[in-house]
């Protein structure tokens, strides 16, 4: 499951956001970084089960101080322009959830046929005076 991890760390010197980068790229489960904010002191990571701890853990023991702000799942969406080029975007998943809905009941109530149908016909067998093969 994907998620977002935000993380607000004391960045000092340009060697301190790219300490933060190799911390954050290094764990695993990892598929984006990127350093944001008005003073560029957030890191925000995006990934496949990350974990938010040991990560806040070791970017705090690295730089000094990190407070986990947030954790939050998230769904890749893909959006084409009018060039026909994609962009990803990866927005939370709460605006993704119980769009089910939209779908007609009878998907959800159809019967799944385990067996072929099964037809009777009626038999007739014939009486001891006709003898069907003479």
């Amino acid at each position: 499951m994907l998620q977002r991890i935000i993380v607000k760390v004391s960045i000092k010197k340009d060697k301190d956001r790219s300490k933060a980068m190799k911390i954050a790229v290094g764990a695993t489960g990892v598929i984006s970084v990127k350093i944001g904010g008005d003073d560029k002191n957030i890191v925000t990571v995006i990934g496949n089960e990350v974990d938010a701890v040991t990560l806040t853990r070791s970017l705090e023991k690295k730089l000094g101080s990190a407070t986990l702000v947030r954790v939050e799942h998230v769904v890749k969406v893909i959006r084409y322009d009018q060039d026909h080029r994609a962009s990803v975007i990866y927005e939370p998943a709460d605006n993704y959830r119980n769009n089910y809905s939209q779908l007609p009941m009878n998907f959800y109530n159809s019967p799944v046929l385990q067996y072929p149908p099964q037809y009777y016909y009626p038999c007739e067998r014939p009486g001891e005076s006709g003898c069907s093969i003479m």
